[in-house]
């Protein structure tokens, strides 16, 4: 691999970007400078290393940071060529162009929402890489018009009532970055996702579930410590009593003896 000088780099990526419009002499040309910078088999990228049996080009983050700088203008301006080359990205069988792929999906314009929602439906399943999930949560931190619609919710809901508890859990971590969210106020339908999982707390599935109450609380108390009595009332056993007990400590005093009479 090459040293990497900057001002060559950003020169490479300028010319790399004049062929946005044209999506395999886009494509050829990004996964020719992903070649060129090629680092080999043995990632010093502490996070490539969870991608021993995948195929992956261990770019040098410089590289990945100076495309990203650009996607996000072009995506934006033409919103056309950047879906086709997303499609084509996706299809790579390396992680690199994955990502490019997610990055750019977070970009497109709230008019092609639906064009957004089809494709995470179509890359999040149980055979998504938990980095790339990871990826796609942390990219979709900032499209409101996404994290507020419907069919976000929709998809959430389908992966908490999932048989797989991979896909479960998935949906939990997808509901806590709902409600960190301060833009989303519809607690209600943060509790309404979530009361089936109470019904019968997975182990796997616990310290997640403590983590989403605690989250909740900083942002509702009352409604949350109501969540906590009204799940042991619904499901009267041991087990639920339990793992409700377990939540008593994140309140204050007050909702505590609320919760403790109510138990």
């Amino acid at each position: 691999m090459p040293a990497i000088k900057l001002s060559h780099l950003q020169s490479q990526i300028a010319v790399l970007f004049t062929h946005f419009n044209d999506r395999r002499l886009f494509i050829d040309g990004l996964l020719s400078l992903f070649q060129m910078y090629s680092q080999g088999k043995n990632p010093t990228n502490i996070w490539l290393r969870e991608f021993q049996d995948q195929a992956y080009f261990n770019i040098p983050p410089p590289v990945i940071a100076e495309l990203q700088s650009n996607l996000e203008s072009y995506t934006v301006q033409y919103p056309a060529a950047a879906k086709e080359i997303i499609d084509t990205l996706w299809e790579q069988p390396e992680i690199e162009p994955k990502l490019i792929a997610i990055k750019m999906l977070s970009h497109l314009p709230e008019s092609l929402n639906e064009f957004i929602i089809s494709h995470l439906s179509a890359w999040i399943s149980e055979d998504t890489d938990d980095y790339l999930f990871d990826y796609i949560l942390e990219c979709g931190k900032g499209n409101l018009p996404i994290l507020l619609s419907e069919q976000w919710l929709q998809m959430i809901e389908g992966w908490i009532n999932s048989s797989s508890i991979k896909i479960s859990l998935r949906g939990i971590q997808a509901i806590n970055q709902l409600v960190e969210n301060r833009e989303y106020d519809y607690l209600p339908g943060i509790f309404n996702l979530i009361h089936p999982l109470f019904r019968k707390p997975e182990p796997q599935m616990k310290k997640d579930l403590v983590k989403i109450i605690k989250t909740l609380i900083t942002r509702s108390e009352a409604e949350t410590a109501s969540f906590v009595i009204s799940t042991a009332e619904i499901y009267a056993n041991n087990e639920v009593r339990a793992f409700c007990r377990k939540c008593i400590p994140f309140f204050s005093t007050h909702y505590q003896e609320e919760i403790k009479r109510a138990l």
